[in-house]
């Protein structure tokens, strides 16, 4: 037989999707031990029959502690990234009462804590194929930050990303933290900065009432 016919005899043949088969290793130890393999697996009390249902058993048990180490990890990233807005929304406050634009080490614990929030939600959009309404909230939140201004390409999302760990402050990055300021103090209320610190507010107030 040539290589290629017995490529395509074996196809779907692999040795090691055949020995996760409980059946298959079931019956493999049938015949080293010199008995019938199909008359002794249909046995409830043959050694064979309950070889094979302890291997059933610990395969679904792997399985299911795969589904639930997933869970877990969905569940770790939602309360870092809780933690990260927590974090993330005590900063805007601190810009609202202070122009902290000229200020280096500001700008860069704001950027920092704006990365770990992005790396943070990436994760959490990666793991969870179907987002909650709270989750959903948190990652409209991150794409506000992303795209503001609107329409314009070096967004503040662009600079707290290219800024992270930078010791200068470009003057377009400065510019936009001296105006989310001077709006916060003309308008407490409505301007953007509040808007946010508001929707932050109720976004970890949803949290501690209802936990998801």
């Amino acid at each position: 037989m040539s290589d290629i016919q017995h490529s395509i005899g074996n196809r779907g043949r692999d040795p090691q999707d055949r020995l996760n088969d409980p059946i298959y290793v079931a019956q493999m130890q049938q015949k080293k031990e010199g008995q019938n393999g199909a008359e002794n697996l249909q046995n409830p009390q043959s050694k064979i029959f309950h070889f094979a249902a302890a291997l059933f058993g610990l395969k679904k048990f792997i399985g299911e502690f795969r589904e639930s180490s997933k869970m877990r990890s969905a569940s770790l990233n939602k309360q870092k990234t809780l933690e990260d807005l927590a974090a993330f929304k005590t900063v805007l406050e601190e810009l609202g009462r202070e122009d902290k634009s000229h200020d280096p080490e500001f700008t860069q614990r704001l950027s920092l804590l704006w990365q770990n929030l992005y790396e943070n939600c990436s994760g959490l959009e990666d793991k969870i194929s179907h987002l909650d309404a709270l989750a959903a909230r948190i990652m409209n939140f991150v794409r506000q930050i992303t795209q503001f201004p609107p329409g314009e390409d070096h967004t503040l999302g662009y600079y707290l990303t290219e800024h992270a760990g930078q010791e200068w402050i470009p003057f377009p990055f400065m510019n936009l933290l001296a105006e989310l300021h001077e709006g916060y103090l003309t308008s407490p209320d409505t301007s953007q900065l509040s808007l946010w610190i508001k929707e932050l507010a109720e976004i970890l107030g949803s949290y501690e009432s209802n936990p998801f």
